[in-house]
């Protein structure tokens, strides 16, 4: 498993991102799954999805849902692909529920939320 730090990949110049981002649709990339940390919270994603940790990923939504959830509130994230929100708002609001259909990414949804004792 290869660990990943969100700083390091912001730090990249445009162009570098941009390659990689070119390079995120070959096959092979869709089946290798790298950790990520990105503020204090370690996720599992494939190489593919690497551009989510390279800039804060929809800052506004993530500030909004931070800024509004109470401690009594039940989030409730459908389609929540790999968890970058549940994963976000679970030690923040009273219940989580997460919703996704698709297998890969619920696997790696269910890592996350392990992997940060959720």
């Amino acid at each position: 498993m290869v660990g990943l730090r969100s700083s390091l990949l912001m730090r990249l110049p445009g162009p570098a991102k941009l390659a990689l981002l070119r390079l995120s649709g070959l096959p092979l990339l869709r089946r290798v799954v790298l950790e990520f940390e990105s503020a204090g919270v370690i996720y599992y994603a494939r190489a593919q999805d690497w551009w989510r940790f390279a800039w804060p990923f929809e800052p506004k939504t993530m500030r909004f849902l931070l800024r509004s959830a109470e401690p009594s509130d039940t989030f409730l994230d459908v389609g929540a692909h790999i968890g970058l929100y549940t994963v976000g708002l679970a030690r923040r609001v009273a219940r989580v529920y997460a919703l996704e259909p698709e297998p890969s990414n619920f696997t790696l949804l269910v890592k996350n939320v392990l992997i940060n004792g959720l």
